[in-house]
């Protein structure tokens, strides 16, 4: 039996046209008893269905943003994988996942702002920090002003 899951990933929109990444998981149509394993095959099957899953990245910035070190399966890496993980990098490797994941979703934060959602909300979606968006959004216009300046050159 399939069942649908729903960790706190998948916590109820705000507005109901949101479309957040966590409703692309592959773990959706999985039973979420596979993502908290008793043992080491069990945590397999489960990284098995985290490697093809398209949203792969954003859960684990969103597991690691938020401290989840303790339990279960989450963005394809065992707690104990995420807690060598926190212990192996800093708060300039935090940014850059997160500077990542808004140059990933460009498009959809650039249609949010049309659309008057709000920063915080926009942050929320992409479960990353409204200062981090706004960082994003500047860099991406410095970068198309460089290559603008290239081009007339």
């Amino acid at each position: 039996m399939t069942t649908e899951i729903s960790l706190p990933i998948t916590a109820a929109a705000d507005d109901p046209r949101d479309v957040r990444w966590e409703e692309q998981a592959s773990c959706r149509s999985v039973d979420p008893e596979l993502f908290f394993p008793d043992n080491t095959r069990q945590a397999a099957e489960a990284i098995e269905v985290c490697k093809e899953c398209p949203v792969r990245e954003q859960c684990l910035a969103w597991a690691m943003e938020r401290g989840e070190k303790h339990f279960g399966v989450l963005g394809g890496l065992t707690a104990r994988e995420r807690r060598a993980e926190a212990r192996a990098t800093g708060p300039a490797r935090k940014a850059g996942e997160a500077l990542a994941i808004c140059r990933a979703a460009h498009a959809d934060i650039l249609r949010w702002l049309e659309e008057d959602v709000p920063m915080e909300q926009i942050a929320k979606r992409l479960g990353v920090a409204p200062k981090t968006v706004r960082n994003s959004l500047a860099k991406f216009e410095l970068e198309l002003g460089q290559q603008d300046m290239e081009a007339a050159a």
